[in-house]
């Protein structure tokens, strides 16, 4: 008889994979009794039982798991990634038609398209955040003590806050733009302004097609919206709670404050406030003449925009021509020409200012707004042949411009 005919005690063998499952025997014991139970297993033929065969391959497998799982220790578990509130040029995100779509900016501060608004996040760190939005509505509470910085870009304008409850509008194809704002301040800054415009809470800025700026109470504004803010993103601006007050022990008497006079603010700190009226009746108490001929550039720009958002016209022109008066040649000189331009009371005053502006600073700031212009000024003083060629200029240099539908129908008219 040979070696598969003689008997294999069971006892024995199971014995070997108890053995060798337990972990108590030596591996330099294992590893002999693994090659002791193959060599058991062969034979010169093949006429051994299927049975005893299949006992030792299971026996030769058990044995293989334990040496493999002993010589080679399952990996440890990967750490966990850390969750990073950093974004750098994430994709274009746009919320469902009748929905609302988060956008990731991390803790401090909750931003959200609504209503198939299209928007992304070009950069949100512990510092700032930044988002473009492309199209639509776009609402956001900001907690001013995570001292994140947030900017909205829309279009040619920019949105500016560190903290407070607002929205966005903006509406690409009409050139559009609205800001209202709900608690806190933001800053925005428009083509047709030389300094950032501030809009308080219970305020609403209006921007047309064509860059003029309104600036109204949310309740007298030109398009009033509803007053109470999305569920879905005033609720989360709720948990912002404001940082304990410190209150001074109360077994020490509190230090009588000597009284002090107020102090009236400047009249730059009330324009920079959106108090644009009180900020002009300021530069008149102290001699609105006397500031024309002293002021610095920049000062009289702000002063000029003052006077336009107050609606004081007349104020708003003397500003403009001292500073044309006393800067001529700059690029100042030639944002003031379109700011008379775009105020001008009859057509024929309109297309001189607007073309000087564009003579001085072809590619300037206003640039765009002053060719627009140009175009409905050149067709009310019914010269059509020069508001055809304004607007062939106007396509050719801004074809996706604001004006560009009015002046493809002109030139497309017979």
């Amino acid at each position: 008889m040979n070696r598969t005919d003689e008997p294999i005690d069971l006892d024995t063998l199971g014995a070997f994979v108890a053995t060798q499952l337990d972990g108590t025997t030596p591996m330099t014991s294992r590893l002999a009794a693994r090659e002791r139970l193959i060599h058991a297993a062969e034979g010169p033929d093949d006429r051994g039982w299927p049975w005893l065969r299949a006992t030792a391959a299971l026996a030769v497998l058990a044995a293989a798991v334990i040496v493999s799982w002993w010589v080679w220790p399952p990996p440890t578990a990967p750490p966990l990634a850390p969750q990073l509130a950093v974004v750098d040029g994430s994709e274009w995100m746009q919320a469902p038609v009748g929905g609302t779509a988060a956008l990731p900016v991390g803790p401090g501060a909750v931003l959200a398209l609504h209503d198939g608004a299209r928007g992304r996040v070009s950069m949100a760190d512990d510092a700032r955040v930044a988002v473009v939005l492309e199209a639509g509505r776009l609402q956001a509470a900001v907690d001013p003590q995570a001292q994140r910085r947030v900017t909205i870009e829309a279009g040619p304008y920019r949105v500016v806050v560190v903290g407070t409850v607002f929205r966005v509008d903006w509406d690409p194809v009409r050139g559009a733009f609205a800001v209202e704002v709900t608690r806190g301040k933001v800053e925005v800054g428009a083509p047709s302004s030389s300094a950032p415009i501030a809009v308080d809470a219970g305020r609403r800025l209006v921007a047309s097609s064509d860059g003029a700026v309104t600036l109204a109470a949310i309740e007298t504004a030109a398009h009033p919206v509803a007053r109470a803010p999305d569920p879905e993103v005033a609720e989360p601006s709720a948990r912002f709670e404001p940082s304990a007050r410190f209150e001074p022990p109360r077994d020490k008497p509190r230090p009588r404050a000597e009284p002090k006079a107020p102090v009236a603010p400047s009249w730059q700190a009330l324009a920079h406030d959106g108090k644009y009226a009180e900020a002009l009746a300021a530069v008149d108490a102290a001699g609105f003449d006397d500031a024309l001929a002293s002021l610095p550039v920049a000062a009289l720009e702000q002063l000029g925009d003052a006077a336009r958002l107050a609606s004081r016209a007349a104020k708003a022109d003397a500003v403009y021509l001292a500073v044309r008066k006393r800067f001529g040649g700059s690029a100042a000189a030639a944002r003031a020409a379109f700011h008379l331009g775009r105020q001008a009371t009859t057509p024929k005053d309109a297309i001189r200012w607007l073309r000087t502006s564009l003579d001085e600073a072809p590619q300037g700031t206003f640039a765009k707004l002053a060719r627009g212009r140009l175009i409905s000024a050149l067709t009310d003083a019914g010269d059509r042949a020069a508001a055809r060629e304004a607007a062939r200029i106007y396509v050719d240099s801004y074809p996706d411009g604001p004006h560009a539908k009015i002046a493809w129908a002109l030139l497309e008219s017979p």
